[in-house]
């Protein structure tokens, strides 16, 4: 309480009050700018050295299984202690790319598997903007995850401390992979023989990530990717349109092989969207051209 003469000053009381918030945010953006550095002891994110390391480029997922890995390191963390292992490294996009990251544990010497390894990816060398993460822990197999990140360079933070009371002694491994947002539909067009018809076929590039493939005529535009006016949208594991607006109609399509196909009857513009498992999104447009038209008498 502020007193003056004996009364309140109210003016006084809100200049503190106003203090005391202002301190709370400073405080809470300092602990945003450590939010990387999640181990019992924060580091200072000026004096952290992150390495560099080279993202191989993929033509589709498959391709995945037998990349090198993109970081790795020794860790030794034995029974009874409370060390944290850290590891910094980055790597850059030439373009905007659908990206796959695993992290696993290899070569464990200890009779115990008792880790867990968060690993963090941002888009900043502070650790603030945090565009993707991952854990690997004793009880589950390899962690992976996927989604689009633009061009540039990001920056991966990994921790692994001891779990379960065991001990750790082995590698741990993040394994990285692009694919070029560009090349993720790739669509050919063929005419059948009267030219009164034209199958466009695409293959599968995100492999047993992908969850939904859809098309509709007409240029719907990548602002309208997540838009579920113009889209089907799965909900509790089935597909619906009840929110589709009128006038647009798109078409869910199944895998054949390895690939993906639907047939039209006139020319013009239809857009491709598919949809991983994560629910990242990406569309292209392809143009039909070459259908012969009837004439009208």
């Amino acid at each position: 309480k502020v007193a003056y003469n004996g009364r309140y000053d109210y003016k006084q009381k809100s200049i503190l009050v106003m203090k005391r918030k202002l301190t709370a945010m400073v405080l809470a953006a300092v602990m945003a700018v450590t939010s990387l550095f999640t181990g019992t002891v924060p580091v200072d994110a000026a004096t952290v050295k992150w390495e560099k390391s080279t993202i191989p480029v993929i033509k589709n997922a498959d391709e995945f299984q037998n990349v090198d890995g993109l970081y790795s390191q020794h860790v030794e963390l034995y029974d009874r202690t409370d060390e944290v292992v850290k590891g910094y490294t980055s790597f850059t996009l030439k373009e905007n790319s659908w990206v796959i990251l695993s992290v696993n544990a290899s070569m464990v010497e200890s009779k115990d598997d008792g880790h867990k390894t968060t690993v963090e990816v941002f888009s900043d060398k502070t650790g603030v903007h945090r565009v993707m993460s991952l854990e690997d822990i004793y009880v589950s197999d390899d962690a992976i995850t996927y989604g689009f990140l633009n061009k540039g360079t990001y920056y991966v933070y990994v921790q692994t401390l001891r779990a379960n009371y065991g001990s750790f002694v082995g590698n741990v491994n993040v394994v990285g992979a692009a694919i070029p947002q560009k090349n993720l539909i790739q669509p050919k067009v063929k005419l059948n023989k009267s030219k009164t018809k034209a199958t466009v076929s695409f293959e599968n590039n995100m492999g047993i990530y992908i969850e939904g493939v859809q098309y509709q005529k007409g240029n719907i535009g990548k602002a309208h990717d997540y838009d579920n006016a113009y889209w089907w949208k799965l909900v509790l594991g089935s597909w619906e349109k009840y929110s589709v607006k009128k006038g647009y109609n798109p078409k869910l399509l199944t895998q054949k092989g390895d690939k993906y196909s639907f047939t039209v009857n006139k020319n013009g513009k239809y857009t491709i969207l598919v949809r991983d498992k994560e629910g990242n999104r990406c569309s292209k447009v392809v143009t039909v051209k070459g259908i012969k038209t009837s004439k009208k008498k």
